[in-house]
């Protein structure tokens, strides 16, 4: 989207609920835009083949506060978790490569194999786990939305204005 004219006038007055509905449905979409981008930029600096996940950025606009809420949610239940999976990362990773894209283990070190709890509760004992770095693309969209608001609400504005809706 451009970025409107300093000299575009916009009328004064409140933003009435059809333009504030208009207004958070558009600028969710241009997270949903700016998630993809960053997913694609997180996948490659990392060695991941993210493109199954574009698009897995939902919004539900509210009204009342003027704020969109944000999830992720994919296909079915199996792509929600890998998004979430990569957005957050596994909190342990190795930063040493084993190839050129691929990522490390995390391997014990003291003993020889590394037991722990997963999250759905099984008790896990095993040699190495793969780590992931984790991506915020969608945290990082939501945030450039946040900053930008202002001049992409007042764009969205003056395009509504234009076409004389």
């Amino acid at each position: 989207m451009p970025f409107p004219d300093e000299e575009a006038k916009l009328k004064s007055g409140r933003i009435g609920m059809v333009e504030r509905l208009h207004i958070l449905e558009t600028l969710g979409k241009y997270t949903q835009e700016k998630y993809d981008e960053y997913l694609t930029q997180g996948a490659s600096t990392y060695g991941y083949d993210l493109e199954k996940l574009k698009g897995s950025l939902k919004f539900v606009p509210d009204i009342g506060t003027f704020e969109n809420s944000y999830y992720l949610q994919g296909k079915d239940e199996h792509w929600t978790d890998i998004a979430n999976y990569f957005e957050y990362g596994t909190g342990l990773f190795n930063s040493k490569r084993a190839g050129k894209y691929r990522a490390g283990y995390i391997r014990p070190v003291i003993k020889e194999y590394m037991k722990f709890v997963a999250k759905d509760g099984r008790s896990v004992i095993t040699g190495q786990v793969k780590g992931v770095h984790p991506i915020f693309a969608m945290t990082k969209a939501i945030k450039y939305i946040e900053f930008n608001r202002g001049i992409l609400q007042r764009g969205i504005r003056l395009e509504l204005a234009q076409n004389g809706n």
